[in-house]
Order: C-alpha cells, then structure tokens, then sequence
C-alpha cells in the first residue's frame, strides 16, 4: 500500500464500525439523525442565487450580472426568488422541505478563503483561533458511540476540517469499492508500548477492521434505482448513497463542490455550478426517498463567504460577506429564515451586513437535530429549522 493511501485511509486515526439498529433506536443524543454537509468553495455569489428581483438596487448593482426578473423562479409571496438554474431546490422549497437561511454571515467578516473557511470550520470569532472544528466541538459532551461506523465521512479528496481535533475518528474515501481496494493489504498487527508506535498500529488495525466490516456490508449489495448526474458533485453522491443503501451510518458527512470564485466571466461559471448543485442535491432526495431515510438526513450547504453586491469590471463579483444557505430534508420546516440584508444599506467597504450568525444554524442542528444536551453555541439559540 502507498504512503499516501494509508494516510488517506486513516484519516486522522478513524475506527472504522457499523452501528447495530439495534444501538441507532436508543440513547441520546441522536446520533442516527444524519447530516451531510455541502461546502460551496469559493464563495458563493449568493446575489445571483437567491434573488432580491424586487429591489431595483440589485440590478443598479449589476447591470450586467442581475437576473433578469422574468427569469427568476419566483415563490409565491416573498420578496426574493431562485436562479433560474435551481427548479429542483425551487420545487422542494414549494413542497416545504426546503430551508432558505438568508444573510448568514458573522461580525467583522475576513475576506481571505483559509481564514474565513477556518472560521467557518470552527465556529470561531474573527479574530480567534481554534484548532478543532465545530462537529468535535458539539461532541465533547458525550461522542457519538463506538459501535458507529466512524464519527464522519469525507468524500474524495475534501479536508476535514470541520471534523478535525482530539479523538474524532474521521474517515475520507473515494467510494466502498475504493476503501476496500486501498484497504484489503492492511493487516492486523500488536500495538507496542511505545506511544508514537502505538497510536499508528491502532490506525492500522483501524483500517483492518474496517476492511472486513465493509466488505461484508457490500457483498450483498443493494443497488439503488435513482439515477445521478454524471457530475463530480453527483459521483460523491452517487458513493454515499451507496453506503447508506447499505447500512453504512455515521453522524456527518461532506462534500464538496469547488469553483465558486467568480472573480470574472460569472454569469456562465456560477449557472453550471447552479445546475450541478440543483441536480445532484435533487437526486440524493430521491435516493433518501428510495431508501426511506428522507426524514433521517438533513442536507447543509454553505461557503466561506458571499461576493460583493456591485458588480466588478471583468464581468464578476469579488470577495463578499453575507450570503444564503440552504437546508433540505424531510424533516426540515421549509420556508424563508432570517431577513435578506439591505444593499441600500452596505457597511464602509461597500459590502452586505449579514442577518444570520452563522452560529445559530449550527446550534440549532446540535440542540435540535442531534439533541446534545451542551452549552456550546447556546449564546446564538436556534432557529427552529425542524418539524416538531
């Protein structure tokens, strides 16, 4: 086995375990409600992906890049709509299993990737550094149990970082079929005194057990009829549903999907990125449809920031702030959250003032999803984003 795949394949010392059913319908928290985390890397111009086509200052902004009006899929009775490019999250957010979070940013913004993504990642202030992620954070109070099959799963070539820190056992894959390749080699060895030593032969052996637990999990495989784009977004999908269809669970996954830096030429970048996030997330609802758990897994995006509201002279958008999350399931209460942030309002560099800490979205998964009994993030209360 190369370096890189036993380092890949430990991700940061992940024990690898199936939860027993038996084990996912008692206790507390709720570790077998799920959440699969979309990270929007970049920056995702949310201007142009929930639309103020009521304001006239949008389209004195953007002259060039405002949607046009007649485009805009328009929900009845708010002041805001979709891209154009989003009719499935549009139809879902109809049918009430939609969430749109607006405004969801933090006080005193940093317009740098790393250190808004690692903001983001930790649930910091702006100008405080913390090591571990939010997820790790959430579960110091009691960790998800020893029989799940790890703590969180990162598809591809993602960081973890929202997972990162003490004993969280992380695991990064490609798909079932590419673990099990990579996997298959490791064997089983004795853990010596020797601490360093120790905590590698405890990956290793990790990564042995995790072999065997999988490849008996797919060997009678279920096998899907919802189909998925043909996307990098729809692929990671495509491999995670498997692993649920397969009684694979854990507390957290992520994906990801980049190229959201729309510095110039926006308009044709940000509706493919549009399309590929709009197909992909509405296939996974009807894989989690097919597999009944529609009502066991939220689906949580978000970006290290928005883009500015004024358009820039290479027919883009730069660094912003405040920008929409979305949130899907069938146990989400969907609708508008939170108010969209004023542009006849913008703040001394001429950006949006967010509405939403972002804070508050990641309590009310923890207190209401989850239902740790913590403290963490309590100071940002929730946002009552779940059916009752």
């Amino acid at each position: 086995m190369k370096r890189r795949d036993f380092i890949k394949l430990s991700a940061f010392g992940a024990a690898v375990l199936m939860m027993p059913s038996s084990l996912l319908a008692s206790g507390s928290p709720s570790y077998e409600k799920m959440l699969v985390l979309i990270e929007l890397e970049g920056g995702n111009d949310g201007l142009n992906t929930v639309v103020p086509y009521t304001d006239d200052t949008y389209y004195n902004l953007r002259p060039d890049l405002g949607i046009d009006k007649e485009k805009v899929l328009k929900p009845d009775g708010i002041p805001v709509g979709f891209h154009p490019k989003l009719q499935n999250l549009y139809n879902l957010f109809d049918d009430g299993s939609l969430a749109v979070i607006q405004g969801v940013g933090y006080p005193d913004p940093n317009l740098s990737h790393f250190r808004s993504k690692d903001i983001l990642n930790s649930a910091s202030d702006s100008d405080e550094i913390i090591s571990d992620g939010w997820v790790k954070q959430a579960f110091e109070t009691e960790m998800p149990p020893s029989a799940l099959f790890a703590d969180s799963v990162t598809m591809a070539n993602d960081d973890t970082k929202p997972f990162q820190g003490g004993s969280m056992r992380n695991i990064v894959l490609e798909s079932a079929d590419d673990f099990l390749d990579k996997a298959k080699s490791v064997v089983k060895v004795d853990i010596p005194d020797y601490d360093a030593l120790g905590h590698i032969a405890v990956i290793q052996n990790n990564i042995a057990d995790s072999y065997t637990i999988l490849d008996e999990a797919m060997r009678e495989r279920t096998v899907l009829e919802t189909e998925f784009p043909q996307t990098s977004l729809g692929d990671k999908f495509k491999y995670l549903s498997e692993l649920l269809a397969n009684g694979i669970r854990v507390p957290v996954f992520k994906v990801s999907l980049d190229g959201f830096d729309t510095h110039n030429n926006q308009a044709p970048v940000h509706e493919r990125l549009m399309t590929e996030l709009d197909d992909a997330m509405f296939a996974f609802s009807k894989a989690l449809k097919e597999m009944k758990l529609w009502n066991d897994v939220i689906t949580l995006t978000y970006s290290e920031f928005g883009r500015r509201p004024a358009q820039n002279g290479s027919g883009g958008t730069d660094h912003g702030t405040a920008a929409p999350h979305f949130m899907m399931g069938g146990a989400v209460r969907g609708g508008l959250y939170g108010e969209h942030p004023s542009l006849d309002a913008l703040d001394d560099n001429g950006d949006l003032v967010f509405t939403t800490d972002f804070r508050s979205i990641y309590r009310s998964v923890i207190a209401s999803w989850w239902k740790i009994e913590s403290d963490y993030l309590s100071e940002y209360g929730t946002l009552g984003l779940f059916r009752s």
